[in-house]
């Protein structure tokens, strides 16, 4: 339905109108399609399936030619007649096919940036987590050297006149550094 919508509407087709739709009853100026039904039934060797009980133009055999019917000849023998070309023009096409190729770039652009900011806000987070960790980790490596006092969160004192104590296997002493811990 959706294909046959844009194939064959707006009073014009594309491709051969095949899918085309209107309701055309005549082919040219003074002259009148007849139904199809009746045209059809009047001829003795039919090749083209029936469009139905009307007399609009229709494709129903796909001429490249598009949409025809059958019209009274001199003789009364039912006659297919191509009516007038009524192809939708290639700008509607070129128009329609920019505006989506757009959208599309557009929904990449936009997808791409969200993600780029997505991801930029994680690294932030867990470069933040990382510093929390060494501003945390490092007063509490404190404890375990007798030389270091820790004066608050921010100060330790080194005191260099005394002996460091033995190192226990898994720890490490901070000997040589004093001042604000993660800087």
């Amino acid at each position: 339905m959706l294909l046959a919508e844009a194939y064959g509407s707006g009073g014009c087709f594309w491709d051969n109108g095949h899918l085309y739709r209107e309701d055309q009853p005549s082919p040219a100026p003074g002259l009148r399609c007849l139904n199809w039904l009746a045209a059809q039934g009047s001829r003795e060797s039919l090749a083209e399936p029936s469009p139905g009980d009307h007399n609009y133009c229709r494709n129903p055999d796909r001429d490249p030619r598009g949409p025809w019917c059958y019209i009274s000849s001199e003789t009364g023998v039912p006659e297919k007649r191509p009516c007038e070309d009524v192809r939708c023009p290639g700008y509607v096409l070129a128009v329609t096919m920019m505006v989506i190729i757009i959208a599309i770039g557009v929904g990449i652009i936009l997808g791409y940036t969200y993600k780029r900011g997505k991801d930029l806000k994680e690294q932030h987070e867990q470069k933040v987590c990382e510093r929390e960790m060494q501003r945390i980790t490092l007063p509490l490596s404190a404890f375990t050297n007798p030389t270091c006092e820790i004066v608050d969160e921010k100060t330790i004192i080194v005191h260099s006149n005394q002996t460091p104590a033995d190192v226990q296997e898994g720890s490490t002493l901070l000997t040589g550094q004093a001042g604000t811990p993660g800087a």
